[in-house]
């Protein structure tokens, strides 16, 4: 009873260690061809242009934020900037002599206003006695009807008491209508002075007896026809000073923007591929340097295809790296099945691995300790650690 007691005890100690045996086995995944590998970022010149400040050197560390290398434009805008700005030049002096054509022109415009003004002042002043004048004449020339009128009708009287001649009377008619005439010349005259009196208060007065304010007024009309050319030549100079000042100002932001190219590092990393020395000149689209993106380590490993259905995209890893005592935890990307293409299109440090037999497990490990590539053998995955 005793022996039957203790063979128990022995089996589950015998099943016991069996497990611990082939336990590694089960749960750990050692490569047959591994490499430690991250993306490569790689800078191009966006413009031809010549490398005004270098990239570090080799293997050296830049931060994230950090300058990698600075290129100034070759293709300067300074020409164009040069000929706009001349042109702008020439029309702003072009604008300049108009204004100035304009100011003379109104101040001679002023002037001959004024002596217009003067004219007409003195002119309306001179029209008062020279009205009251004709106006006399007017009454001399009534007086003179009445009395040729009576002298015709005493005449008339006496021919029919045959006291006169036929011819007494006839003179005496001739007379009368003289002096009619006479009358209506006089009161005319009256008019016409009214007339020209009243005109002289408008603005386009004119001088009947005289073409001094006929001539006034010509020059006026000139120069008010001669401001309006002026004036839509100074619209059109002025337009194009504004469409030259918007073009300038377009250019110079270009300039200020584009002139120099000074990429940064988005992450830590170290250069991959040194730029060229400052002073060389680089084509648009030229690679000008690498950097290598220590943020995004991934660890590239071959196992056997006997493990495909332990390890899947999303597990969580322990990894020991061949030589390393420690381990650190990550997260498989992908696995691939024999035969299966690596994505050759992303750029990384190392070269692929191959797997014409096997699985191909991506493992993202990120930016842990020193920033380094290395080719090896023999990681160690341990799944669900």
């Amino acid at each position: 009873m005793q022996m039957s007691m203790l063979r128990v005890p022995a089996a589950i100690v015998l099943l016991a260690a069996a497990g611990v045996a082939i336990a590694p086995q089960m749960t750990n995944h050692i490569s047959s061809a591994a490499v430690v590998n991250a993306p490569l970022v790689s800078v191009y010149a966006p413009f031809d242009g010549t490398i005004m400040t270098a990239s570090l050197g080799a293997a050296a560390p830049i931060k994230a934020g950090d300058t990698i290398t600075v290129i100034k434009d070759a293709r300067s805008q300074s020409v164009n900037l040069r000929s706009l700005k001349s042109e702008i030049a020439t029309t702003s002096g072009e604008i300049s002599g108009i204004e100035t054509q304009r100011r003379r022109m109104q101040d001679l415009q002023a002037d001959l206003i004024k002596r217009r003004a003067d004219q007409v002042n003195a002119k309306t002043i001179w029209f008062g006695p020279r009205l009251q004048e004709a106006q006399a004449d007017v009454a001399v020339a009534a007086a003179e009807v009445s009395r040729t009128q009576d002298a015709a009708l005493r005449i008339a009287q006496l021919e029919g008491k045959g006291s006169v001649t036929k011819r007494d009377v006839l003179a005496a008619e001739a007379d009368l209508a003289a002096a009619q005439a006479r009358h209506a010349h006089e009161v005319a005259t009256v008019n016409r002075l009214e007339v020209e009196r009243d005109y002289l208060q408008t603005a386009d007065s004119i001088d009947l007896a005289t073409n001094s304010l006929e001539q006034l007024n010509y020059r006026l009309d000139e120069i008010a026809l001669r401001d309006a050319d002026l004036y839509t030549r100074l619209l059109t100079l002025q337009t194009r000073r504004a469409a030259l000042q918007g073009e300038i100002s377009g250019l110079e932001l270009e300039k200020a923007r584009n002139d120099t190219f000074s990429p940064k590092s988005v992450a830590d990393g170290i250069i991959w591929e040194v730029s060229g020395q400052a002073g060389t000149n680089v084509a648009s689209g030229e690679q000008i340097a690498q950097v290598l993106d220590c943020s995004r380590r991934f660890v590239e490993v071959m196992i056997s295809e006997t493990y495909t259905q332990s390890i899947r995209p999303g597990d969580n890893v322990s990894v020991q790296l061949k030589g390393d005592k420690d381990r650190f935890k990550a997260v498989v990307y992908a696995v691939y099945g024999s035969g299966a293409r690596p994505n050759r299109k992303m750029q990384a440090a190392q070269p692929r691995i191959e797997t014409p037999d096997g699985l191909r497990v991506i493992v993202g490990i990120g930016a842990l300790g020193m920033c380094f590539v290395i080719v090896a053998g023999g990681i160690d995955l341990s799944i669900g650690s």
